[in-house]
């Protein structure tokens, strides 16, 4: 039979591989799901398994890129105190690191202000870090895969709308369609008029000369209020045709 204590150092031991083992495996992992979801557009999440992979990190090298991942997802987030942080971490432990990939001009700066603060320039013997071109204002590049694959392309920024110029209406046409309208007004308040007139020729107190005046100037009134009519909705139509043309005309 083994020694109880013998059983105990081995089970401690076993378990002791065990952990290396998982933590071994997990960072590499931790960072393939952060490039997985920082390729996915999902950059908070990303951030959050860059710096789990940080943590990790067998090296403090593989440690510093796992933060500057995290402060690039972090920054192209909008989360620009979280990435200032993630570069504050990185620079510490490797002062000579760089961005690792093109990031927006903002998240750029707040690269440049880490390391200002870390002052690599006046520790022996570091390199100084250098920044990454900005890619296109909106765009978010991502490595290739670690398969050594052809890097996806940037998401780009959408375009800018070219300004559509706003349509001046012609003033020909505007007076024509005024022009109409006020003819018809004009023969609708004719027609009013000769309506007054018949009434008053129907009422039993007028004479019948003055009831057959007042028939014949309705009847004339109502005559000329037609011909207006017609011809008021012939203008206005023309000037509404007028206007609809410019307007189209001017619309590229």
């Amino acid at each position: 039979m083994c020694h109880p204590g013998a059983v105990r150092w081995l089970l401690c031991c076993l378990t002791v591989l065990l952990s290396s083992a998982t933590l071994a495996d997990d960072g590499p992992s931790l960072l393939a799901r952060g490039h997985a979801a920082y390729r996915a557009v999902a950059l908070r999440e990303a951030a959050v398994l860059f710096r789990e992979a940080a943590d990790g990190a067998a090296t403090n090298e593989a440690k510093a890129e796992a933060l500057l991942w995290a402060g690039v997802a972090a920054g192209q987030a909008g989360e620009f105190a979280i990435a200032g942080r993630a570069f504050d971490d990185a620079l510490r432990i490797v002062c000579g690191s760089s961005l690792p990939t093109a990031v927006s001009p903002k998240v750029s700066e707040v690269f440049r202000d880490a390391v200002a603060r870390a002052r690599c320039a006046d520790r022996p013997g570091a390199p100084v870090p250098t920044t990454a071109l900005p890619g296109p204002a909106g765009s978010i590049a991502v490595e290739g895969d670690d398969d050594g694959g052809t890097p996806p392309a940037a998401l780009p920024s959408l375009p800018s709308p070219t300004p559509t110029p706003s349509p001046t209406p012609s003033p020909l046409g505007l007076v024509l369609t005024a022009t109409g309208g006020l003819a018809f007004g004009g023969a609708l308040a004719v027609t009013i008029k000769a309506a007054f007139d018949f009434a008053a020729a129907a009422d039993a107190r007028t004479s019948q000369v003055e009831a057959q005046a007042l028939i014949d100037q309705a009847n004339i009134g109502i005559g000329i209020a037609g011909i207006t009519a017609g011809v008021s909705a012939v203008v206005a139509a023309m000037g509404v045709m007028v206007v609809m043309d410019t307007s189209n005309a001017a619309i590229p």
